[in-house]
C-alpha cells in the first residue's frame, strides 16, 4: 500500500464509547497510554522501524513493569496510530451503546499534552473533521462485525467498500460521482444486503403498507416459508389476503420456492415472491401454471421501481439506509414527440 493512499481505521474511545461524545465535540481522536509520554519521536519516519521497536519496548517495560506479555500488542496499535495513520485517512468510531458510529477524516498530525481540559483522559491525539454520523441499523453487516474488534486501533482497509457504501465524500472536497439507470438499481440493491435478514423482511412488510396493503411480518424463524401476511380492501368491496415470502439473493429463485409458497396458501389467498434477484424460467412456468394457483413474481428490477414510486413515502430509516436524491426536470423536457411531425 502506497503512502498516498487513503487508509481506513476503527477507533474505539472508551469501554462502551464512553468518550465519543467528547470526542465528537471536540474534533478529534484519541487513545490512551498516558504513562508513555509524548511519542512524537515514534512518528519520525527517518528513524528505521526497527530502531523505534526497541525504543518502545524498553519504554514500554520501563514504564509498565510485569506487563510485557503485552508489549507486542499496545506496540502495533500505538504505532498505527502514531506512525501509520496520516492526514486523509478515514477513521470510524463506533458507539454502539447509542446505536451508531462517527465517520470522519484525518486533518492533523499526532498530537500529545499533559491535560487537555475538556473531560476525556485520554492525551494521544489527532483532529478529524467528522464527515457523517450513521446509525447502526444502516452499517452493512460485515463493517459492523469488524467494529466489534476489541481492539483501540484497528486496520479497517479491508473494508473499505462497505466503508464508501455510506457515502463517504472523498478526500480533497471532489463532487461525489452520481450514479442513475441501472447502476442506480445495483447501488439499491447493494444497500438494502446491508439490512440484517430481518431488518430486510420489515423493509418490505413496509414496502407492502405503501401499496396498499395492512401489513405484518411474521415470527422471522418458522415462517413456514411466509414473510408477510397483508390485507387489502379496496373501498370496502372485498377483502384481498396477500401472503409474501421475501428472498434477498444475488441469484435465481427456483421453482420449489413457488411450490412451497403455494402450499400454504388458503383457498381465497394469494401469493406473491418477492426477492433482490430473478427466477429460473422453470420458476415463472410454475407460477403461471394452468390449474394452478398463480403466485405473482416481483424481481430485482420491479422491487426497485416499487422503491422508487413510493420513495418519498418511506420511513427516515430507509431513507437513510439508501440515501437516493431526485432530480427536478424542467417540465418541457417530460415530454417528446417525433421531428419533423
Amino acid at each position: 500500500m502506497s503512502e498516498k493512499e487513503t487508509r481506513y481505521w476503527g477507533i474505539r474511545l472508551g469501554r462502551g464509547g464512553k468518550f465519543v461524545e467528547h470526542a465528537r465535540k471536540g474534533k478529534y481522536i484519541a487513545i490512551g497510554w498516558n504513562e508513555l509520554g509524548n511519542l512524537e519521536w515514534l512518528a519520525n519516519k527517518q528513524r528505521s522501524w526497527g530502531e523505534v521497536r526497541d525504543q518502545f519496548t524498553k519504554r514500554y517495560k520501563d514504564t509498565y513493569k510485569g506487563a510485557e506479555i503485552q508489549i507486542g500488542q499496545g506496540f502495533g496499535q500505538v504505532v498505527k496510530f502514531v506512525r501509520e495513520m496520516k492526514e486523509g485517512d478515514i477513521v470510524v468510531v463506533p458507539d454502539m451503546a447509542k446505536g451508531k458510529a462517527l465517520m470522519g477524516r484525518v486533518i492533523g498530525s499526532y498530537e500529545y499534552k499533559d491535560d487537555w481540559a475538556d473531560g476525556c483522559p485520554y492525551l494521544q491525539r489527532r483532529n478529524v473533521e467528522w464527515i457523517k454520523e450513521v446509525k447502526k441499523d444502516t452499517i452493512p453487516i460485515k463493517l459492523k462485525t469488524s467494529l466489534g474488534c476489541l481492539l483501540t486501533v484497528f486496520s479497517l482497509d479491508h473494508r473499505k467498500q462497505e466503508i464508501m457504501s455510506l457515502v463517504i465524500p472523498p478526500p480533497g472536497g471532489e463532487p461525489p460521482v452520481t450514479v442513475q439507470g441501472n447502476e442506480l438499481a445495483k447501488v439499491i440493491i447493494s444497500r438494502l444486503f446491508n439490512l440484517a435478514p430481518e431488518k430486510f423482511e420489515h423493509f418490505v412488510t413496509h414496502l407492502l403498507t405503501l401499496v396498499g396493503f395492512e401489513a405484518t411480518a411474521t415470527q422471522y424463524t418458522g415462517d413456514r416459508g411466509v414473510d408477510v401476511i397483508g390485507t387489502l380492501n379496496p373501498e370496502g368491496l372485498a377483502n384481498i389476503t396477500l401472503k409474501a415470502q421475501v428472498k434477498r439473493t444475488s441469484g435465481h429463485i427456483s421453482n420449489q420456492d413457488i411450490l412451497k409458497l403455494r402450499g400454504t396458501l388458503g383457498v381465497d389467498e394469494h401469493g406473491v415472491l418477492i426477492t433482490t434477484g430473478g427466477f429460473t424460467k422453470q420458476a415463472q412456468a410454475e407460477a403461471e401454471a394452468e390449474g394452478k394457483k398463480p403466485i405473482a413474481l416481483i424481481d430485482g428490477g420491479t422491487l426497485i421501481d416499487l422503491i422508487l414510486t413510493h420513495y418519498d413515502e418511506l420511513d427516515e430509516e430507509y431513507k437513510e439506509l439508501l440515501q437516493l436524491s431526485k432530480r427536478e426536470v424542467p417540465l418541457r423536457e417530460r415530454f417528446y414527440t417525433l421531428k419533423g411531425r
